[in-house]
């Protein structure tokens, strides 16, 4: 994993929740299920509704692993709301 310089990772309950959300692409095997949409979706580079499902896939993938993050941490201490000022 490649973190960028200015992503402020001050706490280390941030870096647990960020490696916690790819290992379950990694258990979930998002990258496989990415990987045969893309390849329909080069097969049916010209139907619209192929590329629909590509984004919708990608979208759904985020959000499941995103859920089970909030599962796996009880949702009480990731889903803090953010501190403003």
């Amino acid at each position: 994993m490649i973190f960028q310089a200015a992503m402020k990772l001050d706490r280390s309950e941030k870096i647990q929740f960020i490696v916690a959300h790819e290992y379950f692409h990694i258990r979930c095997l998002g990258m496989l299920w990415k990987l045969l949409a893309l390849n329909a979706v080069c097969v049916h580079w010209f139907n619209p509704p192929g590329w629909v499902m590509l984004a919708l896939l990608n979208r759904d993938l985020e959000i499941t692993c995103d859920g089970m993050v909030i599962n796996e941490f009880g949702g009480g201490t990731c889903c803090k709301p953010r501190e403003t000022g």
